[in-house]
């Protein structure tokens, strides 16, 4: 074979696996995109319209905002300068960012700003979520069983 007959079929090669990638890079991406959306039409039937409780404040002090960042070494870190995936109080999925100069942006995140790997990330993010939240209603339900206790005896004293 000559240099010319190897180069051919070396872009031909490459042709094809480009292609290939390309090919299964889409379905990846939408396979991920679905799995997002069904990983967050669950978890908002499960709240039933109540917020997450428990999420730590990624925003500022000034501007706090509850949630937890998809693609975040850590469960509390906080919101960089620049937009990154998020999972808000409401379970919805957000872009997020703080800058000090210009405050807290957010804005709700797009098919486009989904990547293949988020799916599993997504269901890690929402398992901790769950957790801390159901610590945190359960802290909540506690309170409120004291609180009964405390108003059921102050009523029969004022009997």
């Amino acid at each position: 074979m000559s240099d010319q007959d190897d180069t051919k079929r070396l872009h031909t090669e490459a042709k094809e696996a480009t292609l290939r990638a390309r090919q299964t890079r889409e379905e990846a991406q939408a396979a991920s995109r679905v799995a997002c959306e069904r990983l967050i039409e669950q978890l908002q039937e499960v709240l039933g319209g109540e917020p997450l409780r428990g999420l730590p404040n990624i925003g500022a002090s000034s501007t706090p905002f509850y949630g937890l960042r998809v693609r975040a070494e850590g469960c509390g870190e906080s919101l960089p300068r620049t937009a990154v995936l998020c999972l808000d109080a409401h379970g919805t999925l957000i872009m997020g960012a703080f800058n000090v100069k210009l405050g807290l942006y957010i804005r709700q995140a797009t098919p486009a700003d989904l990547r293949t790997a988020d799916a599993a990330l997504l269901a890690a993010v929402i398992l901790k979520a769950l957790c801390r939240h159901v610590d945190a209603t359960g802290a909540t339900a506690d309170r409120y069983t004291k609180h009964a206790a405390l108003a059921r005896k102050i009523r029969e004293a004022l009997r």
